[in-house]
């Protein structure tokens, strides 16, 4: 046994080869040692690593390796031995290729959404030791053709698609812990907090900060504080009992073909789905206070909603929400309560069956249609 710790040990047959060379006065060693049965085990992380033959050859600060066949928890891997010289400055590196199969990431963690893992990819992965600040390096890439996930769309994959994936981490204590992973168009920043994982998130569709606790409770929330958020491109789970307790605040959020400023969504999970406990925004000519319920029963969903709007230019809230032409300008006060089919974002007057009761003042109704008939009841 060479090394052996609380956590890792390291067991294997050697043979050095040490040779020095003398030139006048410059000295220098060379040769190779070749490790056979070589076995390392990680028992903090449960990780096995082995290979029958492994041969490091030396010349005085740089070693190389010839391409040799491991094992981490039985799944086949290739690596090679090299390194990089830049001035006076030397970096140690370990080239890793092989496929990377779902079981393996699900050995890991229960996680709930990693439990959606199916399939192998083929990956490469790199660790780095640099000698003259003593920071270690480890960066993956994967295509990850060949697998697939159902997290939360747009994150999901089917087997034939290819999404790449870059993770890199620094692995020494004294530095900040946090990993970067870049998926698709997706670039994160996730740390461990004491009794929550932090992901800090910029894309096109998402741009936050989103804290995802170890056990979420009604006082322990999943919660975000987002700059943007496209809620067209996350759908999410079609079934409203599978939805955690949320709290999410958000800049702008954009629902279907309109935005929404200082949007404030609060829920909780009850027995046939959801309660909205809070949903409100505030724009430049109208903001609402809502709260409402959102069940599925027999294969049915439905939303019951109860809001308060508020209006400076009512004409102006409706055109922008898709109701053009139907009332000029207007200081508005409002109630709606009623029920729609579906979800909430599902939300038309032409489906809502309840009632919107409305204080109007200082505007002028255009043109009569059903859509007015219905602000109207």
């Amino acid at each position: 046994e060479l090394i052996k710790s609380k956590n890792i040990s390291l067991n294997s047959k050697y043979s050095l080869d040490y040779r020095v060379l003398k030139n006048k006065e410059k000295i220098n060693s060379y040769g190779a040692i070749d490790f056979s049965n070589l076995a390392i085990h990680d028992k903090q992380h449960g990780i096995a690593i082995n290979s029958q033959k492994l041969r490091i050859n030396f010349f005085d600060k740089h070693i190389q390796s010839y391409e040799t066949e491991y094992y981490i928890n039985n799944n086949k891997y290739s690596l090679i031995l090299d390194t990089d010289v830049m001035g006076n400055k030397i970096k140690y590196n370990f080239n890793s290729k092989g496929i990377l199969v779902s079981d393996f990431i699900k050995s890991f963690t229960d996680n709930k959404l990693i439990g959606s893992f199916k399939g192998s990819a083929p990956v490469s992965f790199k660790l780095t030791y640099q000698p003259f600040d003593k920071r270690t390096y480890f960066k993956l890439n994967s295509n990850m053709k060949g697998m697939s996930f159902n997290i939360i769309p747009p994150l999901n994959k089917t087997f034939s698609e290819s999404k790449n994936l870059e993770v890199t981490y620094i692995l020494n204590n004294n530095f900040k812990k946090y990993i970067k992973i870049s998926y698709d168009m997706y670039k994160m920043k996730v740390s461990r907090q004491k009794t929550f994982l932090s992901v800090s998130v910029y894309s096109p569709d998402i741009e936050g900060l989103i804290n995802l606790p170890d056990i979420v409770t009604n006082e322990n929330r999943l919660t975000a504080r987002l700059n943007y958020f496209n809620l067209n491109k996350f759908n999410g789970a079609s079934d409203p009992r599978s939805y955690p307790f949320l709290n999410l605040s958000i800049k702008k959020a954009k629902i279907n073909d309109y935005y929404f400023d200082d949007l404030q969504i609060i829920t909780s999970p009850v027995n046939e789905g959801m309660m909205i406990e809070r949903l409100n925004f505030k724009n430049n000519d109208l903001n609402m206070k809502g709260n409402g319920k959102w069940i599925k029963s027999s294969d049915k969903q439905i939303t019951f909603f109860d809001a308060v709007f508020q209006s400076n230019n009512f004409g102006s809230s409706l055109k922008y929400l898709g109701y053009p032409g139907i009332i000029k300008e207007g200081n508005l006060s409002s109630r709606l309560i009623g029920q729609w089919k579906g979800s909430p974002d599902n939300f038309s007057f032409n489906d809502f069956d309840g009632k919107v009761t409305l204080n109007l003042k200082d505007g002028e109704l255009l043109q009569v249609t059903k859509q007015t008939r219905a602000i109207g009841q």
